[in-house]
Parts: structure tokens; C-alpha cells; sequence
């Protein structure tokens, strides 16, 4: 069996205590434990080290020698106890660490508490007859502000309902969301920040919390015409075909295969508890606690890489297999490495079950790639070689063998059955009749008892099964040699990514699938791959830059400049430019818009569009250049080309003016391009300056034909020309709704009257800053209509001395 968990006791109540453990909570190092006394118990688990094994011969001293032994550290230290916890035993218990508060079931209500003090904060009315609760806490994003928040919820199951509560920001809200389920709930189990399971007699649903939809959990088997469909709420598969559980016994199982790794046997143990997945981290070494009235267990973890090599020391491949599959990364050394191994094995294994074709599917799986030597060892050494592993039998046991087959009269049978089968190859054929021995003499007894045999009983027919370790020999051999040919097969197609067919040698367009698919470190292969052919030192050179930025796609700058200056250096000293394949080269566009590209860095933007404009003849492209540049150019001067109504001479000429140069008057040899101008003007007009368009364009040239620009240059001043005017018409309308509250007020009720506001004196009013009645006073009145004495203006709060007539502007009013 398995040793994955090791359980260690670490709270044990002692004879002469009467109480017993009902829930307990664990987080960080403290361990609070709720009884059914209703006292609450806060202990600190202290780290206990590894116990270290004694060396061969090592002496101990004994207190006689007046050496002292220091005791074992305790696994708890009981911190505090809260007798009056509670008045009933404590069912459950459960911490919100964003709120610091402490949630707890008991007398069938459940009670929030500080989390530091034990004290009573609030005990949830609406949670009367509750019989469980589950509460999480995740990291939320606000759909509407996008700012992340830390969002707890606590659901609690009372009968049939479902109450929810929330706090955002450790704040508890005062809204209580109520769900009616069809069925009274008995579990309840968060999966994410809005969705939990609720676990009822006829099975399971998942609640939103949001949108409180509820959604019925379907298992395999139980819709349709399956076999076990009645055997519980989940079908035939699943849960339910296990055995009920034991109290007292602790069942490790694969949770893919169901199958029973480890039983550790607890005394009286009826619960556990799981920290929550958002709270430890089991992989930290946390892991779990198991209770039982009188005791609690510690469970502590062995590592993964112990458990998988146990599997498999063990000989359980599918369940390191599974495993494997399971962890992550980086809980493992060398997943990959160890589940290919894995597999490896698990083949090897099939094999020597005489289970070939399943033996060979594995070998050739493309996560395994078994090596050739590998597979060829397992066969005899009249098929290996000297790479057989495989032990052949003694001379007296082969004859004892040939002797036993001989009376039972088989040997005939199967040497006139493999001299005659047509389906067997002759190369097989002939590999087998080389590895039996030869016949003896006896061949008339053979056919004596042949003969014999003929009296239809079938006593002839039954063979023993052979053991796994025995011969490969026969019918066996014949069909292992032929799933070896499908496997060398595909190792030959492999074998062709990245080896020449011609010399067989390395080559290095591929040393990157010979990384992967020969399972085999690339540094000494790639650069020897570089070695193979006859070079010089700069060829070799400039093949492994190649090879390090096309294939293997490194990113560093200095590699990208040499494999540069390589190329230059190759194009300087090379003797052929002259030749027809180089013009034919460098007259491809794709060297044409490269070099456009580099041009435009450097910020030749004429020399980019003589390219795309004579060289490519691209003159959408063209057009797309101009705009690209145009909307990188500065904003505040794309702002002001399209406000303004006017055109200066003296400005910078744009990227258009320039595209419409060398259409109208481009270098010779070439000839002005009319099409292609005419339609620049009609769609970017409005962004060229009029007077030095206008100098461009030949007075041959028929004035209908410029109808198209002239529109849009009208029609770009009056854009400008309107804009004015509707911002004109918005400020206008801003300053007279300005007076307008100036002089009338808001018009609110209790809000600002402006100029035109009143109050009312009454008999008893008093002044707002020395506190005496005004009676017939002169008054003012403050902006915020608060009446105080003429007198008193100049020392109400926050106003400067003389300034008080001055910022009102209504008289004073006398009463």
C-alpha cells in the first residue's frame, strides 16, 4: 500500500474530561475547537522536526552521567478557553479573515464573533433551525469601476431556504438574499465566488448567487437505459459503487481511478477538515485534520516525488500515471521526464504479458517515443542480438520441454501447423525454423501418437498458459517480431526529421525536433549538426545565426546584428553580383517595401514613396503610407490643418503635398500619373495647401476635372465655419443660463435664490454670530440665506473683514 498521509495525534482530552469535540477550525498555527459543552478551545500548534534516524553504534547516555535530556516539544499549547461560548455545543465553525470575524453554528443559529476577543457581535435572527453554512472569500472585479474588491459571502441552509449574506471591504451588508430550494438542504459547498452546491436527499443543484438560477447536477447513468441508472443519485458510476465508509478507518483513494492507495487506521474518527483552497495552500505542508470525540489528528504529507516512486517500485503504473497527470509542474522534479519513464515501464510490463499491440501503442505515443534499443532489448537474443536482455533457458530444460510437448502429442501439430500457415512471412518463418532445434529421431512415435489422439476428445486442445517469464518462443514470437516491425517503421519516419537520407548524418535545419523527438539533450547534437558539412569559419558562422534566430527564435540583439553584418560582409565579398539570379533577386518587391520600411524609420519619407510610387507601383499602398504619417505626425499640428480656414505658404508641406509632387511632376524618365492624383486631391484636398496645390496643377487641365477637389475644400471650410458657429451659439447659451441662476436661483427648493430670494423674520429669530434676538435691527442676509445682524456681518465665519457689502448684492432689509 501507499504511505502517502502519516497521522499524528496532537489534541487528546484527557481521561477525567467529560467534553467532546464537536468542529474545530485550523488556520495559520491555531487550532480552535468547539465542544459540546459549548467552551471554545484556542490552541497553538507548535512545528515538531523530523525525527532523525540513530547511526550504527552510536552510545547514549544515561542519567547516571549527569547528562540532562531535553523533553519533547508538545505538538499544541493551549493558549485560552471560552467557557461561555456558547449554551449549546458548537456544530461548526468558520473564520472571514477580510472581516477578522468568526462564524459560528450552534443551538441552531448561527453567531458572528471578533475574531481576536471571542466576543458576540451579532447573532443572525433569520438563521433559526439552521443546520449548516459555508462562507467564501474572493478577489472580485466591480463591473462597474473595474477596481478590484475583496468580496465574503456566507450562505446558510435553513430547511428548504437558502440565506445569503456579503460583506464588500470587510463591510457587512444590510440586504439578506433568500433562495427556496424544492427540497430541504443537507450540504452545502462553494465552487466560486457566486456559485455553490446544495447537496438534498434526491441529489445535488447549483445556486448563482447573482442571478439565483438553479441548475440540477446530472450524473452519468441516471437519464437513459444504463445498467446501474437506480444505484444512487449519481447512476452506476461514481461515488456511489464504493463501500460505505467505516468510522475509524481512513481510506486514501485515486480520485481518477477510485482506487484504494492507503488505509490508516484512527480509533472512533467521524469527521475531517479541509482548510478552504483560498485560505492554505495543502502543498505548503498544511494539509488536513481528521476528529474524533476524544482526539484530533494532525495528517501530514509525504512528498510527491516519495509517492510516485513508491507506485512505481511498486509496480502500480496506472496509478503513478494518474498521478503524474494530475499534479502540476511544479510540484514535481522532471514531470515530463518521470511520467515518460513512467510510461516506459507500464510498456515493458504489457509486454512481458505477452500484450504486444498495447505494449507497442505506448511505445509509439508521441508524449513517450520509447528508444529503438529500448524496445529491441526485450526480444531474444536471435532477434536483439547482443542488446537482449532476455535469459534463454538451459539445454536440459529445453529438452525436458521438447519431451513434454512430444507426449502430449502437441510438437507435430504445431510444426505442420507452422510449415503450413500461408499468413506467416517467409522471413519470419525462416527466423524460426533457424531457432528450434532440430527434430530427433522419434518423428514415427510422433505420428504413432498423432493418430492416437484422433478420437475426439479434446484432451489435446488444452495447453497450460504460460507464465509471463517464460520462452518467447512460437506463435508468441511470431507475433511480437511483427509489432516490432510497426514500431521500427515509425521509428525509420522519425528518424527522417531531422537525419539526411543521403549520409545519414545530422542535419541542421531540424536539430530542434531532434531535441524532442530523440529525447535527447540538443546542445551536443546542434552543435555538432554545424560541423557536419565542409565549411569555412564564416559560413559556419552565419548557418548557426541562422539557426539560433529562424528556429530557435532568440530574441537578443546582438545575435540579430551579427547574422546583419554577416549578410553585408557575404554581399561585399561575394564575386557574382553581376550574375542573373542576383538582378532577378533584387528586383523582387519584397526588397522594395523592406527598404521602404527602413527608410521611413529613418524619417526619408520622399525616398519611401518614390519606392511605392515608381519602383512597386503600389498606389493604394502609397496612399496608406501618406496616411499612416499624417496621423503620427503632431496632433495640435493635425488640429490646426483641419481649423483653419486659410492656408500659409511658409508652412512645413505635408506628407499629401509631397505623394502629389511626384504625381504631377515626378523625375525622369518617368511621366506625370493624372489618375492617381486626381483621385489623392478628391479625398485629401482639405489637408494640402490651396496655393501650392494650385501651382502643381497645369493650366491644360480642364477645370470640371478638379470639380471633385473644390468640393471638399468647400466643404472643409464650411465644416470650420459651422463648428464656430455652433460653439459660438453653446457659449451663448452657457452665459444666460448663468444669469439666469444668478439672478432668479436654481429654482430648488431650499436651494439657491440668487438675487431674487427672501426671508423670514420671526419674533423670535436670532442672529447667526452673536446669538441675539434681531428683532427691529438692521439685517443682512449671507449667501446661503442665513440672517445675521448689519453689525455682525464683518465676524461671520470665514469672511474677511470689509469685504461683507461687497459680496452681497441685495440690500439689507430692515424689519
Amino acid at each position: 500500500m501507499l504511505s502517502a498521509f502519516t497521522a499524528r495525534p496532537i489534541v487528546e482530552l484527557r481521561a477525567r474530561d467529560k467534553s467532546k469535540i464537536e468542529s474545530i477550525l485550523a488556520y495559520g498555527d491555531r487550532l480552535l475547537v468547539g465542544l459540546n459543552t459549548g467552551s471554545l478551545r484556542v490552541y497553538r500548534v507548535n512545528e515538531i522536526p523530523e525525527d532523525k534516524g540513530e547511526g550504527n553504534g552510536t552510545a547514549t547516555a544515561t542519567p547516571d552521567e549527569g547528562t540532562v535530556t531535553n523533553p519533547a516539544p508538545k505538538p499544541v499549547d493551549l493558549l485560552r478557553e471560552v467557557e461561555k461560548f456558547s449554551t449549546r455545543s458548537i456544530e461548526q465553525l468558520a473564520r472571514i479573515k477580510e472581516a477578522n470575524v468568526l462564524i459560528s453554528l450552534s443551538n441552531y443559529y448561527v453567531s458572528i464573533y471578533d475574531l481576536q476577543t471571542y466576543t458576540l457581535q451579532e447573532q443572525l435572527v433569520k438563521t433559526k433551525n439552521a443546520t449548516t453554512f459555508a462562507v467564501t472569500s474572493n478577489i472580485v472585479k466591480d463591473s462597474a469601476s473595474g477596481i478590484l474588491e475583496i468580496i465574503s459571502r456566507l450562505a446558510v441552509a435553513v430547511k428548504r431556504r437558502l440565506l445569503l449574506w456579503s460583506w464588500h471591504e470587510a463591510e457587512l451588508e444590510s440586504n439578506v438574499v433568500e433562495i427556496t430550494l424544492a427540497e430541504s438542504i443537507r450540504t452545502l459547498t462553494w465552487t466560486s465566488a457566486t456559485k455553490i452546491i446544495c447537496g438534498m436527499n434526491s441529489g445535488y443543484v447549483i445556486v448563482d448567487v447573482l442571478t439565483q438560477e438553479i441548475e440540477d447536477i446530472v450524473g452519468p447513468g441516471a437519464i437513459g437505459g444504463a445498467a446501474g441508472a437506480q444505484g444512487g443519485r449519481f447512476g452506476s458510476v461514481g461515488s456511489t459503487t464504493l463501500q460505505p465508509p467505516s468510522k475509524g478507518i481512513l481510506e486514501v483513494r485515486n480520485p481518477e481511478t477510485l482506487s484504494l492507495l492507503q488505509t490508516i487506521t484512527l480509533p472512533n474518527a467521524s469527521q475531517m477538515h479541509f482548510p478552504p483552497p483560498n485560505v492554505s495552500l495543502a502543498h505548503a505542508g498544511k494539509g488536513f485534520h481528521v476528529v474524533s470525540d476524544r482526539c484530533i489528528w494532525g495528517m501530514g504529507t509525504t512528498d510527491y516525488d516519495t509517492q510516485v516512486d513508491e507506485l512505481v517500485e511498486k509496480g502500480l503504473y496506472d496509478e503513478a500515471i494518474s498521478l503524474l497527470n494530475m499534479l502540476e509542474d511544479a510540484l514535481l522534479r522532471n514531470k515530463e521526464e518521470r511520467l515518460r519513464e513512467t510510461k516506459i515501464l507500464k510498456a515493458q510490463r504489457l509486454f512481458d504479458q505477452r500484450k504486444y499491440r498495447d505494449a507497442i501503442d505506448i511505445f509509439l505515443a508521441e508524449d513517450v517515443q520509447a528508444p529503438p534499443e529500448r524496445v529491441i532489448r526485450l526480444y531474444p537474443p536471435v532477434i536483439a542480438g547482443e542488446l537482449s536482455t532476455f535469459e534463454e533457458k538451459s539445454s536440459e530444460d529445453e529438452d525436458a520441454h521438447e519431451n513434454s510437448e512430444e507426449a502430449n502429442g502437441d510438437g507435430a501439430a504445431d510444426d505442420k501447423q507452422e510449415n503450413t500457415d500461408p499468413a506467416k512471412p517467409a522471413a519470419i518463418s525462416k527466423l524460426l525454423k533457424g531457432h528450434k532445434k532440430n527434430a530427433s529421431d522419434a518423428g514415427s512415435i510422433r505420428s504413432f501418437m498423432k493418430f492416437d489422439n484422433n478420437d475426439g476428445s479434446d484432451t489435446s486442445s488444452v495447453r497450460p498458459k504460460q507464465p509471463e517469464d517464460s520462452a518467447l518462443e512460437g506463435k508468441d514470437l511470431v507475433n511480437a517480431a511483427l509489432e516490432l516491425n510497426s514500431f521500427l517503421v515509425d521509428a525509420r519516419n522519425r528518424m527522417k526529421r531531422w537525419l539526411d537520407a543521403e549520409t545519414g548524418k545530422l542535419v541542421p535545419q531540424n536539430t530542434t525536433g531532434n531535441g524532442q523527438n530523440g529525447r535527447q539533450g540538443p546542445s551536443e547534437a546542434s552543435f555538432e549538426s554545424f560541423l557536419v558539412a565542409p565549411a569555412s569559419d564564416a559560413e559556419k558562422d552565419l548557418r548557426y545565426l541562422e539557426h539560433v534566430i529562424n528556429e530557435l527564435n532568440d530574441l537578443n540583439p546582438e545575435f540579430h546584428n551579427d547574422l546583419v553584418s554577416a549578410y553585408l560582409k557575404d554581399l561585399k565579398e561575394r564575386n557574382d553580383r553581376d550574375s542573373e539570379d542576383w538582378k532577378d533577386l533584387m528586383n523582387d518587391p519584397g526588397f522594395y517595401e523592406a527598404q521602404a520600411v527602413v527608410l521611413s524609420n529613418l524619417g526619408q519619407h520622399k525616398q519611401a514613396l518614390v519606392i511605392y510610387v515608381f519602383k512597386i507601383k503600389d498606389f493604394q499602398k502609397a496612399e496608406e503610407y501618406c496616411n499612416y504619417v499624417y496621423l503620427q505626425s503632431d496632433p495640435s499640428t493635425v488640429q490646426s490643418t483641419q481649423a483653419s480656414t486659410t492656408d500659409s505658404d511658409d508652412s512645413v508641406p505635408s506628407i499629401y503635398h509631397t505623394l502629389l509632387s511626384l504625381y504631377l511632376t515626378p523625375p525622369p524618365p518617368h511621366e506625370p500619373n493624372w489618375p492617381p492624383a486626381l483621385e489623392l486631391l478628391s479625398k485629401h484636398g482639405s489637408r494640402l495647401p490651396a496655393s501650392s496645390t494650385m501651382n502643381l496643377i497645369p493650366d491644360t487641365l480642364p477645370i470640371s476635372e478638379l470639380e471633385s477637389y473644390f468640393r471638399g475644400r468647400i466643404r472643409s471650410v464650411n465644416s470650420v465655419v459651422n463648428e464656430v458657429r455652433i460653439v459660438a451659439g453653446l457659449r451663448k447659451t452657457e452665459v444666460v443660463s448663468a444669469q439666469a441662476s444668478l439672478l432668479l436661483g436654481d429654482g430648488k427648493p431650499g436651494g439657491k435664490g440668487g438675487r431674487n430670494r427672501g426671508v423670514y423674520v420671526e419674533k423670535d429669530r436670532v442672529c447667526g454670530v452673536c446669538h441675539k434676538r434681531l428683532g427691529r435691527s438692521v439685517i443682512a442676509v449671507l449667501p446661503d440665506n442665513e440672517v445675521v445682524h448689519y453689525g455682525c456681518l464683518n465676524r461671520a465665519d470665514k469672511r474677511p473683514i470689509g469685504g461683507g457689502m461687497e459680496s452681497l448684492r441685495s440690500p439689507p432689509r430692515r424689519s
